[in-house]
């Protein structure tokens, strides 16, 4: 595994914390062959069926993150939420600048026990996570520096880097997606398509109501063959109106079996340095570790809950970064003042996700119309 040491000009975060959440819980599509693949025909539930029961692949391959959601640049403005772990002043790789654009991250799988993936957002700059088990790590090359995160639940539960960084793989994502299919949804086997060169039907996921939400529809494409078989293999999220993707991840490219195991190992980088973070508390029993962080990560604020159901699901929760007063420049530059329940609420828009924060930091983001937040937030106050 090869790391870049490099200096650039300053990334800044924006304040919205939420905003990263929401970009986290999405993803993007990628061009297929001209002619589509010839495939037996399929039924939805059948499909479904294949990918609930498919395991996570082992390939080496290349994704195509894109992002399209009618925002201005978001790069500029300031927040301690900053890249990594560092916070604003530690200059590094800011992950809302993946809201606008277009990314290429070369992926290595080891089914689901292992995963390195790699970014480089621009020349000179390198950000990678690798995960191995219950353990992972976070590099940035432009701070030189290392988030080393070791899980402490019992054996068998979510790893260390599914539990910080969540759907980073289509298959991930659409665990997600597909996982919370009901009556208000509708399903079809439209077409078939090539992705990274693998034949792949595409599962074409559509509320049946468009009351309420933002999203227009879904496509999911699932590998056709064997050894990827069921193996989602990119998503794409449209929103209402939109002929295009507001968000797609997908495979350009794809080496099916086990990647090199050195791809899946980490070793600091000379000169790096590097702080070790225990995910729900430091370990009980006494011991050395490399580091010098131990305790709780988790942000200042309340757990986060969800409002509603189905495709009006809202994500609702506090933290203190909202009510900081700051970051109020911050969170004015790119929020609009609403009134809700006489109370002066500042709302963030997108062609997909929106965001309404409260004036105590209450925040309620989704998939959903403007008036579905302020609703939710005049019922819980």
């Amino acid at each position: 595994m090869r790391y870049l040491r490099s200096k650039r000009a300053p990334y800044a975060v924006p304040a919205v914390a939420v905003l990263a959440i929401a970009a986290g819980a999405m993803a993007p599509s990628v061009t297929g062959a001209s002619s589509p693949p010839e495939l037996p025909v399929i039924s939805p539930a059948q499909l479904l069926a294949e990918a609930a029961s498919a395991k996570a692949p082992q390939l080496t391959g290349t994704l195509s993150w894109t992002a399209d959601l009618g925002l201005a640049d978001l790069g500029t403005i300031q927040s301690d939420l900053g890249a990594g772990a560092g916070g604003a002043n530690s200059a590094g790789f800011n992950p809302l600048t993946l809201v606008n654009g277009t990314y290429q991250i070369n992926v290595w799988l080891d089914g689901s026990t292992a995963e390195h993936l790699s970014l480089s957002p621009q020349p000179g700059q390198e950000v990678d996570l690798v995960r191995n088990g219950d353990q992972a790590w976070y590099w940035d090359s432009t701070t030189m520096k290392v988030s080393h995160l070791v899980g402490q639940g019992a054996s068998g539960s979510a790893p260390a880097g599914s539990s910080v960084v969540g759907a980073l793989t289509p298959q991930q994502l659409a665990d997600r997606l597909l996982g919370h299919i009901g009556p208000t949804t509708s399903v079809a086997v439209p077409s078939t398509v090539y992705i990274g060169g693998q034949r792949a039907y595409e599962l074409l996921v559509t509320p049946k109501s468009a009351g309420g939400t933002t999203i227009a529809h879904i496509e999911v494409d699932i590998a056709a063959d064997a050894p990827l078989t069921g193996t989602p293999l990119q998503v794409a999220v449209y929103a209402a109106g939109q002929a295009s993707p507001a968000l797609e991840l997908g495979y350009t490219g794809i080496q099916p079996g086990p990647p090199a195991a050195s791809e899946l190992t980490f070793s600091r980088p000379p000169g790096a340095t590097e702080v070790t973070h225990y995910l729900g508390g430091p370990p009980s029993t006494a011991g050395g570790s490399t580091g010098s962080a131990a305790g709780p990560t988790s942000p200042n604020g309340s757990a986060v809950k969800r409002l509603g159901s189905g495709w009006t699901t809202v994500v609702s929760g506090t933290t203190s970064v909202l009510s900081n007063p700051t970051y109020k420049t911050e969170l004015d530059a790119v929020t609009t003042v609403v009134d809700v329940g006489g109370q002066r609420g500042r709302l963030f828009t997108s062609e997909l996700v929106n965001v309404l924060v409260m004036p105590d930091g209450h925040y309620y983001a989704g998939f959903v119309t403007p008036a579905v937040l302020e609703a939710d937030a005049s019922s819980q106050a």
